[in-house]
């Protein structure tokens, strides 16, 4: 495998350190984020606003502020305590049915930037009261509010409530390689041998977060690709008025080409006509990482 290169670092530090750090925090120190850790979380948001021609738009908002301007108070059903900021992801409705996957790939970077330098996270949509975040980003009528993530340094002490909610979503729990990952077809499962210098990559897929832990990625490497797919969960595409399912798929390619990068193993996105054979149930193709 290769090692990542200095040179080539995203952040701070190597993104697969960063990656396998990363975990859900739902409790805080109630303690503000300073001055110089907004203007560095903002400055981010910008930088990719600025690489995106997505209808995707993302704000840092404080729980004090919001509440003294917009009479906002945030909340989140009692999942989150102690958090003092937040940012909101709003999507275009007309964009969102076929692209929410970018929402989920720019604002996995957001994450990943926040845990860089020190920030716990938490990836929230169905636990959110919509009302009040939409009226504190003055959400659109033509958006959705998908998901947010609260920022702050994390409490050391556990709530039990923390520890529950760790358990029911099985966090801790991967689906193995030969369940996630195939070769050529659906029909031989990929070893890391075979995935040769692009294991480390498909590793931080299978590490990388999404809705209940279902993993709904799949990955089969073609003789010049490898093709996501998106293995759906019966019921959730109609829980919400977005597709959650596809914000996972755009983790998991956000985690993939992040990691390549570092590698210096160039390539990109690209949507081709498949050819693989029969494709399970409920799977259904959505891009392919192109190697350059």
């Amino acid at each position: 495998m290769i090692s990542p290169d200095r040179d080539r670092q995203i952040f701070t530090r190597p993104i697969t350190e960063i990656i396998r750090s990363r975990s859900s925090v739902r409790t805080y120190r109630n303690q503000p984020l300073s001055r110089e850790i907004r203007e560095q979380i903002e400055r981010y948001i910008s930088e990719l606003a600025g690489q995106s021609d997505a209808r995707v738009r993302f704000q840092l908002i404080d729980s004090d502020v919001s509440l003294k301007e917009s009479g906002a108070k945030l909340g989140t059903y009692g999942i989150i305590k102690g958090a003092s900021s937040f940012v909101a992801a709003a999507v275009a409705k007309e964009y969102s049915s076929n692209n929410i996957e970018r929402l989920g790939y720019l604002f996995e970077n957001i994450v990943l930037f926040a845990t860089s330098i020190g920030l716990g996270t938490c990836w929230l949509g169905g636990t959110l009261k919509r009302e009040a975040f939409a009226k504190a980003i003055n959400l659109k009528d033509d958006e959705l509010l998908p998901v947010i993530t609260p920022l702050g340094y994390a409490n050391k002490s556990m709530r039990l409530q923390d520890r529950m909610m760790k358990i029911i979503a099985g966090s801790k729990k991967r689906k193995r390689w030969d369940e996630l990952f195939y070769d050529a077809d659906f029909q031989n499962s990929l070893s890391q041998s075979q995935a040769s210098a692009y294991a480390t990559a498909l590793e931080m897929v299978r590490l990388a977060p999404s809705a209940s832990n279902r993993q709904p990625w799949r990955i089969v490497k073609t003789r010049d690709a490898f093709d996501f797919y998106l293995s759906r969960t019966r019921g959730y595409k109609n829980l919400f008025n977005f597709d959650i399912q596809r914000i996972d798929i755009g983790i998991a390619m956000c985690h993939f080409e992040l990691t390549l990068t570092e590698q210096g193993l160039g390539g990109g996105w690209a949507v081709k006509e498949q050819d693989i054979g029969q494709v399970p149930n409920d799977t259904e193709y959505i891009a392919s990482w192109i190697a350059g």
